[in-house]
């Protein structure tokens, strides 16, 4: 989950307080009520719930992270994704799926960090 900001503004405050509720009004109770218990301690900006809103919808992670590794500024961004999709995919595959869903994003970053995984059979 996103650490909590120390330095949190009422823009990130604002921000995150948008997208819980955009989330909580969802169609799907389940996303909503898991969207809101990952954010409802963490002031997250609008490009780490855009880009996790993004993720979210194309693979259906069973864990994500999105968190904004610059200090704020939105130049460096880290992101772990676990979803079942990336099932039999070697890693560049699973990257590149990914990569695919947040291009635009991308272009926008001076870099990232991106780690991917499969759930643990239980």
């Amino acid at each position: 989950s996103n650490p909590v900001r120390s330095t949190a503004s009422c823009g990130y405050l604002n921000t995150a307080m948008a997208g819980i509720l955009r989330a909580l009004r969802s169609p799907s109770l389940e996303y909503g009520a898991s969207f809101f218990l990952r954010h409802a301690s963490a002031a997250a900006t609008a490009t780490e719930l855009e880009v996790q809103a993004k993720l979210e919808a194309a693979l259906q992670p069973t864990h994500i992270v999105v968190q904004d590794t610059s200090g704020g500024c939105g130049s460096m961004y880290s992101i772990e994704v676990e979803s079942e999709k990336f099932v039999g995919l070697r890693i560049p595959k699973q990257h590149q799926l990914v990569t695919a869903v947040i291009e635009d994003e991308i272009k926008q970053w001076h870099g990232f960090t991106l780690k991917t995984s499969i759930p643990e059979k239980k």
